[in-house]
């Protein structure tokens, strides 16, 4: 089992150089639609896999074979599309390859910091609260990072547009698309964290069962743990564009050290809602004083005082459309999935208005109205 799981690890992150390609020419819909193919069929095959044969080693070796397939597919398009991948590469000088290294052995250290991070949660509340807690942390956290997950997906698709941007080392434009990029993040983080708090219970109850349910308070701290890792998201465009990995490559580790920490005091007192709230902590040390140090003043020479101002007055922003939003759908005499969608349509439809009615008449606003018609102009077209 360990062996397939390796082989696994493996797969997801040897074969897969050659998407750097395809994120470069911006053809990003390309592994997505592959990726949403292996998912599909994989789960089906193993969902039939396991009950047929009730056996995990037949499950993780679908797994396998699809992670194979999808690596398999994507390298076939990428060799007959990009042919010259496959002609002989020319020489680096030395000082070229010793900054690569040197930024492979950054980028390893961060992601090895960033896995044992994102794993500090489960090991804790097992430690401390015991396992049968953990399957209902696991049943929140998969809600919450699919979320945040779902944020970054969208984001994403703009860092090929960005490394484009930031060869014209125009500091205006590029501060002005930061902004746009920003505010689009911040929106969709806003939204999601209003559809979380007025969604989550009623979805728990449908999905598991009233017996599900957790306190308010781990709902909340799970609103904060998608905060953390969604609002993020722009300015680590930036980051990963921009190249910036060896300057803050034990950042990463600080980060782990005090989740370990934080969750660790956190969770003697309030639960599992303390071992959230360490992670969120964790992620705030980046938001507040890595990327303003490392990105934000050298990708668009500016004082971090403008980054703080920026953050600061959205999360205002974000508290007041988040209550108004909680405390309609907290009226709602309502049950069963009637009442979780309406509560989502509710909680969705109040943010953007109270974000609208804020930022009229910005440049951001303008942007993203002008891109909203572009596509629905595209759609009516085709």
């Amino acid at each position: 089992l360990y062996f397939i799981s390796l082989l696994d690890v493996v797969f997801s992150y040897i074969m897969t150089y050659k998407r750097s390609l395809l994120y470069a020419d911006q053809k990003n819909y390309i592994i997505n639609i592959v990726h949403i193919g292996y998912v599909i069929f994989m789960n089906i095959c193993q969902v039939l896999i396991i009950w047929i044969t009730k056996n995990y080693l037949y499950f993780l070796l679908i797994r396998l074979l699809y992670r194979l397939l999808e690596n398999v597919i994507i390298n076939t398009y990428v060799n007959r599309n990009y042919s010259y991948v496959n002609e002989k590469s020319l020489p680096i000088n030395r000082e070229e390859k010793n900054d690569i290294v040197e930024r492979i052995k950054a980028i390893f250290i961060q992601k090895v910091a960033f896995v044992v991070n994102k794993g500090i949660d489960s090991i804790i509340i097992s430690m401390i609260l015991g396992v049968a807690t953990v399957g209902y942390y696991t049943n929140y956290n998969l809600i919450a990072t699919t979320l945040s997950g779902a944020i970054y997906q969208i984001i994403s698709g703009f860092i090929a547009s960005v490394g484009n941007l930031l060869t014209e080392r125009n500091n205006e434009k590029n501060y002005t698309i930061y902004k746009i990029i920003t505010f689009m993040n911040s929106t969709l983080t806003a939204i999601s964290i209003s559809a979380f708090l007025c969604c989550v219970d009623p979805f728990v109850k449908i999905w598991l069962g009233e017996d599900y349910i957790l306190s308010f308070l781990i709902v909340i701290s799970f609103s904060i743990y998608i905060y953390s890792d969604s609002i993020r998201r722009s300015i680590t465009i930036y980051k990963e564009a921009a190249g910036i990995c060896k300057e803050d490559k034990y950042v990463y580790i600080v980060m782990a050290i005090i989740n370990l920490l934080f969750s660790i005091v956190l969770c003697s007192f309030i639960g599992t809602a303390g071992v959230v709230l360490g992670t969120a902590i964790s992620y705030m040390f980046l938001i507040i004083y890595s990327y303003p140090k490392y990105i934000f003043k050298k990708v668009f020479n500016r004082s971090m005082s403008e980054y703080y101002i920026e953050k600061v007055k959205f999360v205002i922003i974000m508290i007041l459309s988040v209550f108004v939003s909680y405390y309609t759908c907290s009226l709602i005499n309502l049950s069963g999935i009637i009442k979780f969608i309406i509560n989502g349509a509710v909680a969705s439809i109040e943010t953007g208005i109270i974000i609208l009615i804020v930022y009229k008449n910005t440049l951001e606003l303008d942007y993203l109205k002008k891109m909203i018609y572009k596509v629905i102009t595209h759609i009516k077209i085709s």
